[in-house]
């Protein structure tokens, strides 16, 4: 399987959007139902430029907290892999298919590049302003 990162909006209210996130990579592939807002939003937008302008060395995202006690996690940490633009991003994913998300979780690696990261961070305002169905995906050329 090709590494990707891919979020379809499946719907919205005034105060959540939910995503379906589809994350895979050569050893391993997840999907699962994430919650987020319009900040959760621009808050990986912002991770996003601050690594690729190099103001940090490794960006970090989440949509909420691990565990039990909420809804799935997803986090996503972003660091180079070499000098070349190659970024490695460690995804976590808490599973939403009825178990203990402290259970049912995993943790693997999507590889991408400068550009294509770049290219995602930019799209991803869409999940805020398109309808349901809009999707994202990190490793399109």
């Amino acid at each position: 399987m090709k590494d990707n990162i891919i979020f379809s909006k499946i719907w919205e209210d005034i105060f959540a959007i939910q995503l379906k996130a589809v994350c895979s990579s050569s050893v391993a592939t997840i999907t699962t139902e994430i919650y987020v807002d319009d900040d959760l939003i621009d808050e990986l937008i912002f991770q996003i430029k601050q690594f690729l302008n190099g103001n940090i060395e490794e960006g970090l995202w989440a949509n909420g907290e691990k565990g039990d006690g909420s809804t799935a996690c997803l986090s996503l940490r972003f660091f180079n892999k070499d000098k070349l633009g190659h970024i490695i991003i460690e995804v976590y994913a808490e599973l939403d298919d009825g178990g203990k998300h402290s259970e049912h979780n995993c943790c693997f690696f999507v590889e991408t590049e400068y550009g294509l990261l770049m290219n995602f961070g930019e799209r991803l305002d869409r999940l805020k302003n398109r309808p349901a169905g809009c999707e994202v995906r990190l490793n399109d050329n």
